[in-house]
């Protein structure tokens, strides 16, 4: 390709990865001098738009200077008389070739069997990833070849195998969505829909119910994506267990079949961050649905636990096409991302990285440019100090301040001078809180007002006052609803319970006993007035 740049930094973000899998591969393997070529019909396609990707890289030993170029695969001619060519196997076929030249007869064949399999799975994701892109333009493709992420490759490979439901636990930013494409992608479902529903979306009523049942029937033979299943209104849980096992309530105490066929029922696979078991244990999730979409289960693992990932996610992310170029990290820079613990896992990285790409004016990223444009992640690398010139706003205090009643009180009377300590985020996060409680509110929202991302108020939160966003969101409205048993006795629970925010008198109850000891009307009963605070 005429005119092309063959710095590593700059190459698309396909040749990049495979190059630097080659990379990590020769020394392994003995080898001067390798290349990988995929064929044709493995992709479907291109992986960036023209011929099939061919990369090619020099051992250190070889004193070469790193190239990648395209070109068509060579047919059954090697690049050179010592070169030896690997078959790239999977699922049966071969999708391409691994060439290496080694300056002896091969003395690793358990090693050069192990290199060609490991690339084999990365061209199978950058063809899911391809899809991905095409499928769910945004979501976070799986990169990366550290041993965390070898059970993920076989969970993916095992469940496409299968009609099981899937459930996909991991913390927020993980790639949870890529996952549940990918076992869609490799499955023998391919051809059929896949429909991604986001649970935290839906509301209460019959309008949300519509549409389940709706996004339930379109992926008919597919697979169905119920994304963040742990956000899903209380509502909503027991009719999708009507829907799921072929049942829906007919609203006068009967039952009736769901309009859904059985042949065409589309595969579940699920996603929440947290344990839904726990959530069942508390009686925060029905213990049937549980049973129901739970079948298979997969745990990604956080960014921080795939360190070997991180340089290698860094460069690819500041290599993607950008505003205003692609862009090089400084070591000093890339040190500080290898012990910054990234409690927003990839979603947080690539947020950075685009950040930074975007609006720093020079092509080396240092550590001048992440005090500018994120000093919220100064001072909180593993190990590190603040560094020198990090703005205070990015320090929050360690610990938990006060306990949650005695917080509550403070936010219900506008209070806020025992908190201006605060990181000013999480300031203006409670601020919101304290105006809002009464409403349907998430976590997304509050963040959006605290110009912070969901994933890092989160960690704020639990650094700072030393317990979640919901826990503090529940005991603001219970508060108020001692405050109003106190007041107002002749008042019914039920009102109390709507004013200060809860939309179903269980969950209202239920939370009540868990936090203050007692139901409401044993509060109210028992003479609790004033044990308030």
């Amino acid at each position: 390709m005429t005119g092309r740049k063959h710095a590593l930094w700059n190459q698309p973000p396909s040749e990049l990865w495979l190059g630097s899998l080659l990379a990590e591969i020769l020394p392994r393997v003995g080898a001067l001098e390798g290349a990988i070529q995929i064929a044709d019909d493995a992709m479907g396609g291109d992986l960036e738009g023209g011929a099939p990707v061919s990369v090619r890289r020099w051992a250190p030993a070889a004193r070469r200077r790193d190239t990648a170029h395209r070109s068509r695969a060579p047919g059954g001619t090697a690049p050179g008389s010592s070169w030896h060519r690997v078959a790239l196997p999977y699922q049966g076929s071969t999708i391409g070739s691994l060439w290496l030249k080694l300056a002896a007869i091969p003395q690793l064949p358990h090693e050069i069997s192990a290199a060609a399999q490991s690339v084999a799975y990365q061209i199978q994701r950058l063809r899911i990833r391809r899809q991905l892109a095409d499928q769910l333009p945004g979501e976070l493709p799986l990169l990366g070849n550290s041993a965390a992420l070898k059970p993920v490759d076989r969970f993916i490979e095992q469940a496409g195998r299968v009609d099981l439901s899937v459930w996909i636990q991991g913390e927020a930013g993980t790639e949870k969505s890529y996952v549940a494409f990918a076992i869609h992608a490799v499955s023998s479902r391919r051809s059929r829909p896949f429909v991604d529903l986001e649970c935290g979306a839906l509301a209460s009523g019959q309008t949300s119910l519509a549409e389940l049942s709706e996004r339930l029937r379109s992926a008919a033979g597919g697979t169905i994506f119920l994304r963040d299943v742990d956000q899903l209104p209380s509502s909503l849980h027991q009719p999708l267990i009507g829907l799921l096992t072929g049942t829906a309530g007919a609203g006068n105490g009967t039952r009736k079949r769901s309009e859904t066929p059985p042949d065409g029922a589309p595969r579940l696979v699920v996603s929440s961050t947290e344990d839904l078991h726990r959530l069942a244990c508390e009686d925060r999730f029905p213990r049937p649905l549980v049973e129901t979409l739970c079948c298979l289960a997969l745990c990604l693992p956080p960014l921080r636990k795939r360190k070997e990932d991180i340089e290698p996610l860094l460069q690819s992310l500041a290599a993607r096409p950008a505003l205003r170029g692609p862009r090089r990290l400084s070591h000093e820079l890339t040190a500080y991302f290898l012990r910054y613990p990234w409690p927003g896992n990839l979603s947080e990285m690539s947020r950075i990285v685009a950040r930074l790409t975007l609006l720093s004016d020079h092509r080396t990223l240092g550590l001048s440019d992440l005090r500018t444009l994120a000093p919220e992640l100064l001072g909180h690398a593993d190990g590190s100090q603040p560094e020198p010139g990090a703005s205070s706003d990015a320090l929050p205090p360690a610990g938990p301040i006060g306990n949650p009643w005695s917080l509550a009180g403070h936010l219900l009377a506008g209070d806020f001078a025992p908190l201006s300590h605060l990181h000013p985020g999480v300031l203006k996060a409670v601020q919101y809180l304290a105006h809002h409680y009464q409403k349907k509110i998430r976590l997304e929202t509050v963040a959006r007002h605290a110009c912070l991302a969901p994933s890092y108020l989160s960690v704020l939160f639990h650094r700072s006052l030393g317990y979640t966003f919901r826990d503090l969101l529940c005991v603001l409205r219970l508060q108020k609803a001692r405050q109003l048993l106190a007041s107002e006795p002749q008042r019914s629970i039920t009102d109390i319970c709507f004013e200060v925010g809860f939309s179903e008198l269980s969950t209202f109850e239920r939370c009540f006993k868990q936090w203050v000891g007692c139901r409401p009307r044993e509060y109210r009963g028992a003479g609790r007035r004033n044990s308030l605070i």
